[in-house]
């Protein structure tokens, strides 16, 4: 394990990043893709920008343990 806490996909105007690595843990910021289509394109847009997020650091969505989803006017 390494104390070294690792950020991408750095949004300075929001200041957020998309992708945090801590220790053995991986937080992924939201996911977004396809707004304003219907709300299943949106959730296969998310989904498939999560599993690019994933990916990037070596992982599959086999590793997910928690989602949180936010809907609007579903």
């Amino acid at each position: 394990m390494t104390n070294q806490i690792s950020r991408t996909e750095i949004n300075e105007e929001w200041a957020h990043a998309g992708i945090v690595e801590a220790g053995n843990f991986v937080f992924i910021s939201y996911c977004m893709k396809n707004e304003g289509q219907p709300v299943e394109n949106q959730i296969n847009g998310a989904l498939d920008v999560l599993s690019d997020r994933l990916e990037s650091v070596g992982l599959t969505m086999q590793s997910v343990v928690k989602m949180d989803c936010l809907f609007k006017d579903i």
